[in-house]
């Protein structure tokens, strides 16, 4: 008796001892690393079929919905960009207007019509053009820093920035004009023609608010530039104002 419970008793450890052990259904496969690797991807497709149909219809979606809003995009900026080849031959917009405000409001009128960002960029360009042309230089000082903030490349953020700062300078909003002088200064990097154009404005527009000192540092850092074969006109020109003012 007690024999045969030993026994029965081995059995059932043996069997709860296999039952433990996950079942592999690649075990006895016979073949190479790649044959097996791709089994065992069919496999897992065929297990898990619902979720990788479902995985693949959500992508397939995703990839639908990416192209269609491209088409949308590239088609809503080419109806920008012919709507604008029209608006430009408006006299409105010509070089003999005797008021900006015509000229103006159509170009609001487009950007409220067309919001792509070219389509703002565009018409804010023409605009800072149209308040140069008539010497509105406030007005164009502002339409300049407009343009900054919609811009990506630093080169071209720090070229509106300079021209903001050249109006607000002939519009004798001194302090405007350094403040856009300093973000021009951190937007050029290593550039010394572009950095040496930055220093001379904001040592210019300061030296006009009376803030010697402040206008002293400015010109100091331009002296300090290192490459100077490249700015030897703005050194020159910064020399010419240091000993008229």
């Amino acid at each position: 008796m007690a024999g045969g419970a030993t026994r029965k008793s081995n059995r059932r450890v043996k069997t709860e001892q296999s039952s433990s052990q996950p079942y592999d259904p690649f075990r006895d496969f016979e073949g190479g690393p790649v044959e097996l690797f791709l089994h065992k991807v069919f496999y897992h497709v065929r297990t898990n079929l619902k979720l990788v149909l479902g995985t693949v219809i959500v992508a397939v979606l995703v990839l639908i919905g990416a192209i269609t809003f491209r088409f949308y995009q590239e088609n809503r900026e080419m109806q920008a960009r012919e709507a604008f080849a029209e608006l430009a031959g408006d006299p409105r917009l010509g070089e003999d207007i005797e008021s900006t405000g015509p000229g103006a409001r159509l170009l609001q009128e487009y950007r409220e019509n067309h919001t792509t960002e070219g389509a703002q960029r565009r018409s804010l360009i023409y605009e800072m053009d149209l308040y140069r042309q008539a010497k509105e230089f406030d007005k164009a000082a502002a339409v300049a820093e407009k343009l900054v903030g919609l811009l990506d490349m630093p080169e071209l953020q720090a070229y509106y920035s300079y021209q903001a700062a050249v109006y607000y300078e002939k519009s004798e909003s001194y302090d405007k004009a350094a403040a856009q002088f300093d973000k021009m200064l951190a937007l050029v990097g290593d550039d010394p023609f572009m950095k040496a154009l930055a220093l001379f404005g904001k040592g210019r527009t300061l030296t006009l608010q009376g803030q010697k000192e402040q206008a002293d540092q400015a010109f100091a850092d331009l002296w300090a530039i290192e490459q100077q074969d490249d700015i030897q006109d703005i050194r020159a020109a910064a020399a010419a104002f240091l000993i008229g003012r």
